[in-house]
């Protein structure tokens, strides 16, 4: 029994609507929200709904998306992917799964959606995990990455139609087109000209670039796609940072062993990027 607690502010305005239909279990009032006023499904509504998920060990999931009004979890120490409904009319229907047919541990971490699909960055997985939710019957498919060994990448953020992965472990950006191949997708890699490990943890887009919170990094790694350059941005400190999200043209980073929230402006006055504490 897990309870998914994002300790979340109440959202306001239309979004608060949602939240308390949500809630209320009125299937009928969040549908319209959702359907006819364009409200967007955000993770955070899950905080008060209590959500029962099969898995083991300390972290059975990595990473939680929504798309088409349900949410998705992608499997660290679980073997399945597991489907959250919200709208669902009981707690027994709420959760369902979806099998990859991969066992083991810390497979995937993170998980983001492009072009109808969801990807799971590879963790100690040598593969994408890509879902389909628009099949016929929910279906999996695995995108080789062609590189090996443990805990590569840790974090996936979409940014004009391709997908790309933090680097923890592994020296390059991990870079998913899933419309190379003929559609069925492609791979590549950005190399960072960092080595070691556990460097970044957690990449958001802001701004038309991406931005990888530092865990033992002391350096903000910046992603130009269009460019297709790397650059980095100065802490002025070690990281100990997990997880990093845009918010009003700013992003902010998670204080994992810290106790400051690392603060990134990407476009602060005089030009250039600034961090703050």
């Amino acid at each position: 029994k897990a309870r998914l607690g994002f300790g979340a502010k109440p959202v306001r305005g239309a979004g608060s609507s949602l939240d308390t239909a949500l809630l209320a279990g009125d299937r009928a009032r969040a549908r319209h929200l959702l359907e006819v006023e364009g409200v967007e499904l955000q993770p955070e509504w899950l905080r008060s709904l209590e959500v029962r998920v099969r898995g083991s060990g300390a972290a059975p999931f990595d990473g939680i998306a929504a798309f088409n009004h349900k949410f998705y979890c992608a499997p660290s120490n679980a073997q399945d992917v597991a489907v959250i409904d919200p709208f669902a009319a009981d707690e027994a229907s709420r959760v369902s799964y979806i099998a990859t047919g991969r066992s083991g541990e810390c497979k995937w971490s993170g998980i983001a959606v492009a072009r109808n699909r969801l990807y799971c960055a590879p963790f100690d997985e040598s593969d994408v995990l890509v879902v389909d939710p628009c099949a016929a019957e929910d279906s999996v498919s695995f995108l080789p990455t062609g590189s090996f060994g443990e805990r590569k990448w840790s974090g996936i953020a979409e940014l004009g139609g391709r997908l790309y992965c933090a680097p923890y472990n592994s020296p390059d950006v991990l870079v998913v087109d899933p419309a190379g191949a003929a559609g069925s997708g492609s791979v590549d890699l950005l190399p960072t000209g960092r080595d070691g490990g556990m460097k970044w943890f957690g990449v958001a887009a802001s701004g038309g670039k991406l931005y990888c919170a530092p865990h033992l990094a002391s350096e903000i790694l910046v992603i130009d796609p269009e460019a297709n350059r790397i650059s980095y941005i100065p802490v002025g400190k070690e990281g100990k940072w997990i997880g990093i999200a845009a918010a009003g043209g700013k992003l902010y980073c998670a204080p994992y062993e810290g106790e400051e929230v690392l603060v990134i402006d990407p476009a602060a006055p005089g030009g250039g990027a600034q961090v703050s504490f």
